[in-house]
């Protein structure tokens, strides 16, 4: 193959006469009327002028655009929320996307932080709770003892008590009349003469230990000895007053 001949660019002192060799020719090419050859002239500059400017115009973009930046560079920005950074990633389907990945985390240490705060209302509950309780053991203490003595309560309790052993109703009646005789219901009743104590003014009162220690104050202990011995004894309250009747004692 034949190497192809390159055009020889023309030199600028050509361009210059080609441009003169134009503008000598425009006279032959204008109008001859005055004013149609300066309309035509006026229209040739302006086509000129806006010819250059736009050569200008260019050759001033191409001077001012900024240079590609290298690939190290261009690094995308980071949006800053709080202590939390989030960065963009690239996506060829949407551009530029913002990778919220670290919001599992968020969420998982926020269901953490709920578990150990209900975790510790519980604990404070349970400690106020405490709190409570101990303040009411407080001033159970502190306040005045119940009343020692106290017939009608003795009474009230021991008819709770006679289903217990087997007994109706009616066997009441017969247990009141019989510990009436004996300590009008009295916790600290004493024979002065026998040393039989209480309610049921057992000989000596320390039998009734056996039901519990604090049986020269508590009726309760003492009822509830009394009866197991009359039922041991006489069966029942009306087997211990018709002994009592005959005997003046059971």
């Amino acid at each position: 193959m034949t190497a192809s001949r390159q055009r020889p660019t023309k030199s600028a002192a050509a361009r210059k006469r080609s441009r003169r060799s134009i503008l000598g020719q425009l006279p032959g090419l204008l109008p001859r009327s005055r004013g149609g050859r300066a309309a035509v002239v006026a229209s040739t500059l302006t086509v000129a002028l806006a010819a250059g400017l736009a050569t200008q115009a260019s050759v001033a973009a191409q001077g001012t655009a900024p240079a590609a930046l290298p690939a190290q560079q261009q690094t995308l920005p980071e949006v800053k929320v709080g202590a939390t950074q989030f960065h963009k990633v690239s996506s060829t389907s949407t551009g530029q996307k913002l990778d919220f990945s670290v919001l599992s985390t968020l969420s998982t240490q926020s269901a953490t932080a709920g578990a150990e705060a209900i975790k510790s209302a519980r604990e404070a509950a349970q400690q106020a709770t405490a709190l409570r309780e101990a303040a009411d053991a407080i001033k159970a203490e502190a306040a005045p003892p119940t009343q020692v003595d106290d017939p009608s309560g003795a009474q009230s309790f021991a008819s709770t008590q006679l289903g217990k052993f087997g007994w109706e109703p009616g066997e009441m009646q017969c247990l009141v009349t019989l510990w009436t005789r004996e300590s009008d219901w009295k916790t600290t009743a004493q024979n002065s003469s026998s040393g039989a104590y209480g309610i049921v003014q057992a000989l000596p009162g320390t039998k009734m230990a056996s039901v519990g220690d604090d049986w020269q104050t508590n009726y309760k202990t003492q009822i509830k000895w009394g009866l197991k011995y009359i039922q041991d004894r006489y069966g029942s309250p009306c087997g211990a007053l018709a002994f009592h009747y005959a005997n003046n004692w059971y």
